[in-house]
């Protein structure tokens, strides 16, 4: 008994120190699995983390590879699309596809394929028709094309098409311009006025007015303005347009005689003699000039004066009418009535005169043979 007493003396013994080791491993063991549980949760964490960055680069590669598959053929798929292959590329090239030309078979058993992934080249033989490509070429190519294929060419098509903007893409033999505005002339555009005052009678008075405006030196249209404003008997308006070329163009003898006949139609013959004595231009170029400085001198009664500028356009003018009647007078006053008379019948023979300077002159005929 006693040995048995001392054996469970033993096991008490040795089973307090049992239960402080199961103590100690049970709070070790606690204090791994709230390691182990830190742990996985930071494990945890990391993954969400990886997975929020990696899961959209994914779905954008997933994405652009969806895309590349529906524009490149497989390698089943060769292109034979009823139309020119140059026109094919230029449709495609047109729509911002990008086409790469590495290879062009020199034989037509001879066909290029691509890889949409590893863009590797595979050629092989094939002596069939094959099925048109029309996932590549269905936004760009119209179906009602029906050209062969010249040739087979590989093409590496890297297409986004939500970028296609057609609006931004220069069309073919197409050269941008901008339109100016360019200034007319006003030379130019007085004689264009010009020549509708002759084109429109009705509005030539306005379109003289204007071309004069653009171009002061324009003096056809000036004179004819005169002449136009006399003939409707506007004499303020036509003294109004000489007296502006006389102060633009000082002396000039073509303004000069429009202010000459004025005066002396209104009865002022020594203030025309004095505006036609401001100049002295050629008498070939300015007949009527000295035609009517000579009719003004024989009014005023300085016959030899007169006399002598008749005699002058008699002689640039030989056989013209007014200025032998114009001398025959002048002569005929001085006395000289045997050069008067013969003055007179070479008058008759001229040309130029009216039907009442004839009968004038035939009336001093026979007044100075008696």
């Amino acid at each position: 008994m006693s040995v048995i007493n001392k054996m469970l003396k033993d096991l008490e013994q040795n089973s307090a120190p049992v239960n402080d080791t199961g103590v100690i491993l049970k709070k070790e063991n606690n204090n791994q699995l709230l390691i182990r549980i830190i742990i996985f949760l930071l494990l945890s964490l990391v993954l969400v983390l990886g997975a929020k960055i990696y899961l959209p680069e994914k779905a954008t590669k997933n994405k652009q590879m969806l895309l590349k598959t529906q524009v490149q053929p497989s390698e089943s798929e060769i292109v034979n699309e009823k139309m020119p292959t140059d026109k094919l590329l230029e449709s495609v090239s047109e729509q911002k596809i990008k086409v790469t030309t590495q290879q062009i078979p020199k034989e037509e058993t001879e066909l290029v394929s691509v890889a949409s992934t590893e863009k590797e080249t595979i050629t092989r033989p094939v002596a069939v028709e094959v099925p048109v490509l029309e996932k590549a070429v269905a936004d760009v190519v119209p179906e009602t094309i029906k050209e062969p294929v010249q040739q087979v060419v590989k093409v590496d098509a890297v297409v986004e098409a939500k970028k296609i903007n057609l609006k931004n893409q220069p069309e073919k033999n197409r050269s941008d311009f901008t339109i100016q505005k360019q200034k007319i002339d006003p030379v130019k555009r007085a004689q264009q006025l010009w020549k509708k005052a002759e084109a429109e009678p009705q509005y030539a008075e306005q379109y003289l007015q204007r071309a004069i405006l653009l171009d002061p030196h324009l003096h056809g249209a000036r004179l004819q303005l005169i002449a136009l404003q006399l003939s409707k008997q506007n004499i303020y308006a036509a003294e109004s347009t000489i007296n502006q070329g006389l102060s633009l163009f000082n002396n000039d003898a073509r303004y000069l005689e429009w202010k000459a006949r004025l005066l002396l139609a209104a009865g002022e013959k020594q203030q025309a003699k004095n505006w036609l004595l401001k100049s002295t231009p050629l008498l070939n170029t300015h007949i009527n000039y000295y035609g009517i400085l000579a009719g003004i001198e024989n009014q005023l009664g300085e016959y030899q004066s007169a006399a002598d500028i008749y005699q002058r356009l008699v002689k640039a003018q030989p056989g013209h009418g007014p200025w032998l009647l114009g001398l025959a007078l002048a002569q005929q006053k001085q006395g000289n009535i045997d050069v008067a008379k013969i003055t007179y019948v070479q008058a008759t023979a001229g040309d130029g005169l009216s039907s009442r300077a004839r009968a004038f002159i035939q009336q001093q005929i026979r007044k100075l043979e008696h």
